[in-house]
């Protein structure tokens, strides 16, 4: 909030927050959305996409077959941008 007010961001015109899902960041009394939500109450809360998709991605990894997939995708992305 204070870097946000240092540097004149308009805490009031927000109208979305996106964290993870730990309660520092999403508690609805003493996580950051409660906090941006004390200065704009139209600042609605939504769970991170990516964070929910790299934890379907760490949780499928522990498949066998799905983890060889990964390192073989990881692979290819190394060898095209490397």
């Amino acid at each position: 909030i204070g870097f946000m007010n240092e540097h004149s961001l308009g805490l009031e015109k927000l109208r979305a927050q996106g964290y993870d899902g730990a309660s520092n960041m999403s508690g609805k009394t003493n996580g950051v959305q409660a906090l941006v939500r004390n200065h704009s109450s139209d600042a609605v809360y939504v769970h991170c996409k990516e964070h929910c998709l790299n934890l379907a991605i760490l949780h499928s990894c522990k498949e066998p077959v799905v983890k060889a997939m990964m390192a073989t995708v990881q692979e290819m992305g190394c060898l095209h941008w490397g």
